[in-house]
């Protein structure tokens, strides 16, 4: 991930990125150092981000993935879920998939809870293995997890590809399903 600081120090990017990994947990790395515009800002000056949603659908998961994907041991219309996909790319306002607290609702300026999915899709990684993938220009607050869990609604057929579209019409929370767990959601990449 990318992050952002001002300095006054005349220290050279070579010098920081070692002292700063000599400084850092075993567990967090730096990978690179570049000085950037005095107004680039990490986080307003995305264009765009990528999240993934790991799912598991096999009866026993392994232990070391546990923190990382979903187990979901249970049959699912794939097929269906994948047309729901498709009904999301695009512009959309995603007002039935945020959760409170993701903007200022009496805001009048900005883009409230409409957003551009450039891409959504679901594959297969391996047998029991399945990979939501949403590219966007931003999302609301627990979106993909809102998302996800709907989806998952769909394809044990609790909800029909029609009530899904019905759904994300009706810009508003209470219609869509659950919110899927925390620990199958990564942000795999910011784009600028």
């Amino acid at each position: 991930m990318v992050a952002n600081f001002h300095t006054a120090a005349e220290i050279p990017c070579p010098a920081f990125f070692q002292g700063l990994n000599s400084m850092l947990p075993p567990a967090i790395r730096i990978l690179c150092v570049d000085e950037v515009q005095p107004d680039f800002h990490a986080r307003f000056a995305a264009t765009g981000k990528q999240y993934i949603y790991r799912l598991f659908t096999g009866t026993v998961l392994m232990p070391q993935q546990r923190h990382f994907c979903l187990h979901y041991p249970a049959a699912i219309d794939f097929q269906a879920i994948q047309a729901c996909l498709t009904l999301l790319t695009g512009t959309h306002d995603f007002a039935s998939f945020e959760n409170t607290g993701s903007r200022d609702k009496s805001l009048t300026e900005g883009q409230g809870s409409t957003r551009t999915l450039f891409a959504a899709g679901l594959e297969q990684t391996n047998d029991n293995e399945h990979l939501f993938s949403f590219t966007g220009n931003g999302f609301l607050r627990q979106m993909v997890r809102n998302l996800v869990g709907t989806l998952l609604e769909v394809g044990r057929g609790k909800q029909s590809v029609d009530s899904f579209e019905r759904i994300l019409l009706a810009k508003d929370r209470t219609a869509a399903g659950p919110t899927a767990p925390a620990h199958g959601l990564t942000l795999k990449k910011v784009f600028y």
